[in-house]
């Protein structure tokens, strides 16, 4: 019998909002670029509403962690790692740049510093997040 991943997808968001907290994912989109002055000229933002667990790097120091095989995120003492259910939430692990998305929780901005997917039978189930604290939201 084939595993439904779209039921695991919704089993892993629905255990995680019993135990997590509430987090917004944004994505900020550009809306127009001018080449002639090299600026952007306002963005759109997508709000993805979810859950998270929440730990903390128990480093002292800065650390170089592998969320994945093929990148390594450099951590610093107060920086965080959420685990995210993929229900409802674009594909972040294959962004082509994450600095347009950003994670607000906690009444703070935070930066995205690494993701890695959980992707068994080849469909996101959980991310798996560094995140860097910017500013109050």
């Amino acid at each position: 019998m084939a595993t439904d991943w779209a039921v695991e997808q919704l089993d892993a968001y629905n255990s995680i909002k019993e135990d997590g907290v509430a987090v917004t994912v944004r994505y900020n989109s550009f809306t127009s670029y001018d080449p002639k002055t090299d600026t952007i000229a306002g963005t759109a933002a997508t709000d993805y509403p979810t859950y998270a667990i929440n730990t903390q790097f128990k480093e002292k120091d800065d650390v170089t962690v592998h969320l994945n095989r093929s990148e390594a995120t450099t951590v610093r003492r107060g920086d965080r790692m959420l685990l995210l259910p993929a229900y409802g939430l674009p594909d972040i692990s294959n962004a082509g740049s994450l600095g347009e998305y950003e994670v607000h929780y906690n009444s703070y901005k935070w930066k995205i510093i690494g993701v890695a997917s959980v992707e068994p039978g080849g469909i996101p189930v959980l991310f798996k997040m560094a995140v860097r604290r910017l500013s109050p939201v």
